[in-house]
C-alpha cells in the first residue's frame, strides 16, 4: 500500500475507513480482562474494555442475552468482512496478472471448456480472479487462484491482491457459521422467516433477546415446580410412606420431573451448540481484526530509517551500488524463503480446511442435532417411564435393541461437536499463522522494493 495513499498529503489518516480502522475496538472473549496491545510502528496504544464501552453509542440496543449477542457479533464481523472486501476491490480492480502462453495454453488443455474470453489477452483480470470465489473449488477456478495468488505474493504483487482470498474465505465462513446457528440455535427462538445473511437489525436482536428470557422464565417456572414437588415428595417419603398421600405426591413429582429432565437436556444442548459457534466467532472476530490493521499499517519498514543505515554503509557510489545489488538479493531469497514457509497454511485452509468440509460438518452435526431433540429426548423419556414394562424376554431383547441405538445417536452428537469444534480451532489457528506469515513477508517485499526504486 503507498503511504502517501495511505496517510495523505500530511501524513494524516483522511479516509473514512482509515479513521475507522484507528476507532475499531476488537471484542476480547478469551481472556475479558487482558488488555489489548496494537503496536502503530514506533507508538504503542494500549486499549482496554472500559474504553470500548465508552464508544459505544447509547441509542444503540445492546443485546442482553447469548444468542442475541451472537446474532450481533456475526451481523457485525460480517460487515466489517464486506467493507474490506470493497475497500481492496477498489484498491485492486485494475489489475491484470500477465500468462505466458504456456500457461495460457497450459490452463485451456486442462480445462477445455473453459471460456475461451477468459484469457484472450493473455492475462487474468480482477474481475475473472473475483469470480473464481462464487466456485473456489472448481478445478479450472482453483488454478487460477493459485496462478494470481503466486503473483500476489511476490516482489511484484501487493498486500491487498494477497489478503483478498483470505477476506472472500473468511466471508464464506462466517456465512457458513451463521447457518449453522441460525438451524441449531436461532430456530428454537424465533419462528418465521430470518435472514439469509447476517445484517444489523435491531428489532430482531431484540425479538431475540425476550424470545430467549420468556424461555429463561419457562425454565425457571418448570425448575420451581420440580424443586418443590421434589422436597413434598422426600418429606412425605420420609413421613407418610405408603399412604394415598404418599401416592397422589408421588405422581405429582413423577409429572413435575419429566419436564424438568427433558428441559434441562434441550439447554445442554442449545449450551453446546452456542460454546461452538462462540468458538467460531472468537476466532473470525480476531482475524478480521488483524487483517485490517495489516491493510492500514503495511510494512514495519521506516524508509527514510533504513536508507540512512545503507548510505552510510558505503563511502562510494561503487560501494553504494553493490552494496545495494547484494541488499536486494537477499531480500529477494527472504521473501521466496517467506513465499514456501507460508505454503503449508494456505494448502490446510484450501485442502483440508475447505468450505466443503464445512458444509459437510454441519450438515452431519445438524443431522444429529435433530435427532437427538427430536428423537433421542422423547424415546429416552418414554423409556424411562414405562408404567408397566413386559417382562417378556422378547420384548426385553426388543427394548436393549432401542436403547443402544439411543446411546449411539448420543455418542454421534458429541461426535460430531467435537469433530466441528476442532475444525473451527484448526481453521483459526492455521489462518491466524498464514496471515502473520503474510504481514511479516511485506517487510521484506517493502524492503525489496526500497532497494530497487534506488538501485
Amino acid at each position: 500500500m503507498d503511504e502517501k495513499e495511505m496517510y495523505g498529503e500530511d501524513n494524516a489518516i483522511d479516509t473514512e475507513f482509515e479513521r475507522s480502522i484507528l476507532e475499531y475496538r476488537p471484542k476480547v472473549k478469551y481472556e475479558p480482562k487482558k488488555p489489548i496491545t496494537v503496536n502503530l510502528q514506533t507508538e504503542e496504544v494500549v486499549l482496554d474494555e472500559e474504553e470500548d464501552d465508552e464508544d459505544v453509542d447509547s441509542n444503540d440496543y445492546e443485546a442482553e442475552e447469548k444468542p442475541a449477542q451472537q446474532y450481533q457479533d456475526f451481523a457485525e464481523t460480517y460487515d466489517l468482512l464486506n467493507q474490506m472486501i470493497e475497500y481492496v476491490e477498489e484498491k485492486i480492480k485494475d489489475t491484470v496478472v500477465p500468462l505466458s502462453a504456456e500457461q495460457v495454453e497450459k490452463i485451456y488443455e486442462s480445462f477445455p471448456h473453459l471460456d475461451p474470453s477468459l484469457l484472450s489477452n493473455g492475462v487474468i483480470d480482477f474481475q475473472t480472479y473475483a469470480n473464481t470465489f462464487e466456485d473456489p473449488e472448481a478445478p479450472a477456478n482453483s488454478l487460477i487462484q493459485d496462478i494470481v495468488h503466486s503473483y500476489a505474493e511476490d516482489v511484484d504483487g501487493s498486500l491487498e491482491l494477497e489478503l483478498y482470498e483470505d477476506l472472500k474465505e473468511l466471508q464464506a465462513t462466517v456465512r457458513e457459521g451463521y447457518f449453522l446457528y441460525k438451524q441449531s440455535i436461532l430456530k428454537n427462538y424465533i419462528d418465521g422467516e430470518l435472514p439469509d445473511e447476517p445484517v444489523k437489525n435491531e428489532e430482531l436482536v431484540k425479538q431475540i433477546d425476550e424470545a430467549v428470557q420468556q424461555q429463561n422464565d419457562w425454565f425457571d417456572d418448570i425448575s420451581k415446580n420440580y424443586s418443590d414437588t421434589e422436597k413434598k415428595y422426600y418429606d412425605t417419603l420420609r413421613t407418610a410412606y405408603g399412604t394415598p398421600e404418599f401416592f397422589k405426591v408421588t405422581e405429582e413429582y413423577t409429572a413435575s420431573k419429566r419436564p424438568y429432565d427433558i428441559a434441562v437436556r434441550e439447554n445442554k444442548t442449545i449450551q453446546e451448540m452456542i460454546l461452538l459457534v462462540d468458538n467460531l466467532l472468537q476466532g473470525t472476530e480476531d482475524t478480521s481484526a488483524r487483517i485490517k490493521s495489516g491493510l492500514v499499517l503495511g510494512s514495519d519498514i521506516d524508509t527514510e530509517e533504513v536508507m540512512k543505515v545503507l548510505e552510510n554503509q558505503a563511502t562510494t557510489k561503487e560501494e553504494f551500488a553493490e552494496l545495494m545489488k547484494m541488499t536486494q538479493l537477499s531480500l529477494k531469497l527472504q521473501v521466496n524463503y517467506q513465499i514456501e514457509d507460508k505454503k503449508q497454511y494456505r494448502d490446510v485452509l484450501k485442502n483440508i480446511n475447505n468450505l466443503s468440509r464445512k458444509q459437510r460438518a454441519h450438515d452431519e452435526l445438524l443431522t444429529a442435532f435433530e435427532l437427538r431433540n427430536k428423537m433421542y429426548l422423547k424415546t429416552y423419556d418414554a423409556l424411562q417411564n414405562l408404567n408397566s414394562p413386559s417382562k417378556d424376554l422378547g420384548v426385553e431383547a426388543f427394548l436393549n435393541q432401542l436403547a443402544g441405538g439411543l446411546n449411539l445417536i448420543q455418542e454421534q452428537y458429541h461426535a460430531f461437536v467435537n469433530d466441528v469444534y476442532a475444525m473451527y480451532t484448526s481453521d483459526y489457528e492455521v489462518r491466524r499463522d498464514k496471515i502473520e506469515k503474510t504481514l511479516d513477508k511485506e517487510n521484506a517485499r517493502a524492503g525489496y522494493s526500497l532497494v530497487l526504486d534506488h538501485l
